[in-house]
């Protein structure tokens, strides 16, 4: 890489960099899966919040901050970051890394580890797309992918969630690289770069195996119609050689995949689930993440962009390895849309800089007037940045609950994710108090000295604290209910 490619990549990386700072003020409300994060990379105990509080007794501030917190002796419990995982629904590698990170932060509970940890994750991701972009496009525009990239709605949305998606978008983009390396030279050395790269691939979450797997499919048959049986071989140990170790080393990605309750619901979602119910759930969120708010012109051009390559016999010659990661692309997004557990624009984060990168390709390649394609790439930012000005990124949100720390709280347990994502507003009030709906310990409240929140969604329980209290009125809040004399 030229020193002046240097520059522009250190120019890109920078503003990316600050527009992701920039979005810190916003994020005062952390998803409940968020919040996992922490308790399943920090927890010495265990990784669900129910099995860290004490039930029918009164706990304070500091005991529940200390949850999300990494406390001095949980520094070296590695092995808990294993047990936590395996009893979740995810593979160990991001978890381990946040936990390193939160040493930086011992003792404290913060954003800041996850968007550390995310910001490495994107520095690392631009290199790689630059330099698939050089591969892919040549060296004098291989930038422009990186910008269109960088200044996208949906890079600030990855780089926001505090889960292991730009971390996964990362690894992608080095797989996608590693495999371009690859078809140009099946050597010993790329070969084992890209088994070590599957491999952590696989061991961060398991959308990576479905991302692999569609290019190295699409690769095989190619190899296959060229009769290359020596290289298929190679090829396919490679890749199979890094998932039996990942099962080997954790065992438990067998119950999450096949029998876990995701395991089940990707299995049942895969018969039941309709694609274009899906499609449509997440056209909007997606179409103003990556696609610039004109996904239908952008999915139809890389339509008549497949159909040119696979009409003209030189131009497929020329762009196997462009062919193989665009349609392994577009097939991982057909799957993923099927099968998604959950209706979140999440699962495509790692094809975003793909998408960013084929839609430059699209231009690059059919648009020859120099000063046309400047406009064009000018207009795909002038509606990136109107699209940010618009609309904050997914996973930011300022928070809407009144704070009181002078008041305590019964909590009313209903689940285990619905309790991690209200504990960031419990942790404000004085003392909290959890127990579940069979509450009846009226003595702990019946002094009456003070106002009580009582956070349950059922009225029945305050009906009965009114019949066995002191107290004889309540009104309705934010969250939960208040209870008066």
């Amino acid at each position: 890489m030229k020193n002046k490619e240097k520059i522009y990549l250190f120019i890109i990386i920078l503003t990316g960099i600050i527009l992701i700072l920039l979005q810190l003020p916003k994020k005062q409300i952390l998803d409940g899966d968020e919040l996992y994060s922490y308790t399943l990379s920090n927890s010495k105990i265990h990784g669900f919040i129910i099995n860290n509080i004490e039930i029918n007794k009164w706990t304070s501030q500091e005991e529940l901050k200390k949850i999300f917190e990494l406390n001095n002796d949980e520094i070296f419990s590695i092995t808990s970051i294993y047990k936590n995982q395996a009893r979740d629904v995810h593979p160990p590698f991001y978890y381990l890394i946040f936990h390193i990170i939160s040493i930086i932060f011992l003792n404290k509970f913060s954003i800041l580890p996850g968007i550390i940890l995310n910001i490495i994750a994107y520095i690392i991701l631009m290199i790689y797309l630059y330099k698939v972009s050089k591969e892919i496009i040549g060296k004098k525009e291989s930038y422009i992918p990186c910008i269109l990239y960088t200044l996208s709605l949906g890079m600030l949305s990855t780089a926001m969630f505090i889960r292991m998606y730009m971390l996964l978008t990362t690894i992608c983009i080095i797989f996608t690289y590693l495999f371009i390396e690859l078809t140009k030279n099946m050597n010993k050395k790329n070969l084992i770069k890209l088994s070590i790269c599957t491999y952590i691939g696989f061991m961060t979450h398991y959308f990576f195996l479905i991302y692999a797997f569609f290019i190295s499919l699409i690769y095989i048959i190619n190899l296959l119609l060229e009769k290359n049986k020596k290289n298929t071989i190679k090829y396919i140990k490679t890749m199979i050689t890094p998932i039996i170790l990942g099962f080997i080393t954790f065992p438990f990605a067998l119950i999450h995949i096949f029998k876990g309750y995701r395991g089940e619901e990707t299995h049942e979602n895969l018969i039941k689930s309709n694609i274009i119910t899906n499609f449509k759930t997440i056209y909007e969120t997606l179409n103003k993440d990556i696609f610039y708010n004109i996904m239908p012109i952008i999915l139809l051009i890389i339509l008549l962009l497949i159909i040119y390559i696979i009409k003209k016999k030189k131009a497929l010659n020329n762009k196997k390895t462009l062919l193989t990661i665009l349609l392994g692309t577009i097939l991982y997004f057909i799957l993923t849309l099927k099968i998604i557990p959950i209706l979140s624009t999440r699962y495509f984060y790692p094809i975003y800089p793909v998408i960013a990168l084929i839609t430059y390709y699209i231009i690059s390649k059919t648009i020859n007037n120099k000063h046309i394609k400047i406009l064009a790439i000018i207009f795909l930012i002038t509606l990136e940045i109107s699209t940010q000005i618009k609309y904050d990124p997914s996973w930011t949100q300022k928070k809407n609950i009144i704070e009181n720390s002078d008041t305590n709280i019964i909590y009313i347990i209903k689940d285990d994710y619905t309790t991690i994502t209200d504990t960031q507003f419990l942790i404000n009030y004085n003392q909290i108090y959890f127990t579940n709906e069979q509450f009846n310990d009226y003595k702990i409240i019946d002094k009456c000295d003070k106002e009580i929140i009582i956070k349950t969604d059922n009225i029945e329980i305050i009906e009965k604290i009114l019949k066995n209290t002191k107290y004889k009125t309540y009104e309705q809040q934010n969250f939960g209910y208040k209870i008066k004399c």
